[in-house]
This record gives C-alpha cells, structure tokens and sequence, in this order.
C-alpha cells in the first residue's frame, strides 16, 4: 500500500491581499514560515521515503526539522506547479470582478469551463498533476511519499483521486483536506475520511458507499493557513 501526504503550502502575501498568484513565484511570508514549521512537526514521525514538491518557492518545507537526517531529498516537479491565472496574476479579484465580470462569474459558477487569458484550464491542470501523481506512486510502490503542492492544484488533485464529482470543487467538506490530507492508494473501496484531531473533519454526506475510489482518504489534520477561502483566489 502506498501512502501520499499531499500538504499545501502556507501564507504568503498575495494570500493575505486576496491576489491571484499561480505561477507567479511568491515567498511565504512570515505567518507562512511558521506555518510550515507547524506542519514540519505535525508530521515529524512520519518517514518519508521520497518527497516532491511544486517548484515555486513557496511550496519548499523546512527540511532540518522535517527530514530529521536529511537523507530524503525533496524533488521539485513543473507538473506540480499552481494553476496559471495568465493575465489575471498580480491582481486581486475585486478588480477582475469590475473589468471582467463575465469571466469572473463564470470562474464561481462554472470554473471547469473557464480558461484564463494567457493561462490555463482546470482540466489542464488535472492531466498534468494526475500524471504526474500516477508517476510518483508507480516509482515508490509500497512507500509512503510527500506531495507539496497549492490551493487548487491539491482540489483537483483530490477530485480525481478520489473520483468525486467536478461539482465538488470548492465544497466545504472537501476544503478540510486542501491543506493536508493522507491518501492510500492499493486498497479499493469507498473513501471513509476522518480527521487526526477529533471533530475537526466530518466526511460529506453518502460517501461510505459502495463508490470506488482510486484512493482512500484516510486522514486531513488541523493545519490550517490563513489566505482566502474561495474559488476566485490562488495558491
């Protein structure tokens, strides 16, 4: 059975200005540090036998404390990168809501549809971070594996993961695993979620069902960062 953390990364200043970054490479900033001090400890029981990351700064963990030794190298991948917000990068979505509220509306209510001027689409992203996840755990079979990555890059990463519906994009049940969230591959059968921490984390409706799932979802911690919550915002 192989076990994949997937994390997401911690609070920068475009997250706390409400910004679209994407691609756009920006540091955590100091919330965001420790932040990812507090995973590193979350997590420091946990042997990693490979880790991979978005190459964006912003997505790197602390290796002293989290690898103990050091031996496991953290290996940045392009396919794990954020969504590319194209010409709407370095902006906040207050503005985009008043210069494009077409697009902006379509992003809330239809966002697998959307692709962004000069960027990319979800599905685009779903291709390249399911391939690339797929690629990981056929070269660690057995291991249990970190996966470093961003805001929707993890959504859509979940969805197919997990074969739930598109619709669940933005779902709130589905938000408590964005930022860390332990997937088991090797077992087939419907995904029973619960949290490390008791109360943090409720499975959504009907999901012990008789649905297969690529994955199990077995655990989301409490971590937590603080940066916008809803589908316009990145990162």
């Amino acid at each position: 059975m192989t076990s994949v953390y997937l994390v997401r990364h911690g609070e920068t200043d475009w997250n706390r200005l409400g910004l679209y970054q994407g691609t756009t490479d920006v540091p955590l900033n100091r919330r965001g540090r420790e932040q990812a001090a507090q995973l590193a400890d979350a997590l420091q029981s946990v042997r990693f036998d490979a880790a991979y990351t978005s190459p964006l700064c912003r997505a790197g963990i602390p290796r002293p404390r989290f690898w103990g030794n050091g031996s496991t190298p953290l290996v940045p991948l392009r396919d794990l990168r954020e969504i590319s917000y194209g010409l709407w990068q370095g902006r906040s979505s207050r503005a985009h809501a008043h210069c494009s509220p077409g697009l902006a509306w379509r992003w809330r209510e239809t966002p697998w549809k959307v692709r962004f001027p000069g960027g990319e689409t979800l599905e685009e992203v779903r291709q390249r971070a399911s391939a690339a996840l797929s690629a990981i755990i056929a070269a660690h079979p057995g291991g249990t594996i970190l996966v470093s990555g961003h805001g929707h890059l993890n959504r859509v990463l979940l969805i197919h993961a997990l074969e739930w519906p598109r619709e669940r994009l933005g779902d709130p049940a589905a938000e408590r695993l964005l930022h860390t969230a332990l997937l088991r591959s090797g077992r087939r059968k419907s995904a029973a979620m619960k949290s490390l921490v008791p109360g943090e984390f409720a499975p959504p409706p009907n999901r012990r069902s008789t649905t297969r799932s690529r994955f199990d979802a077995i655990s989301a911690t409490s971590v937590r960062i603080r940066s916008p919550t809803t589908r316009c915002c990145a990162s």
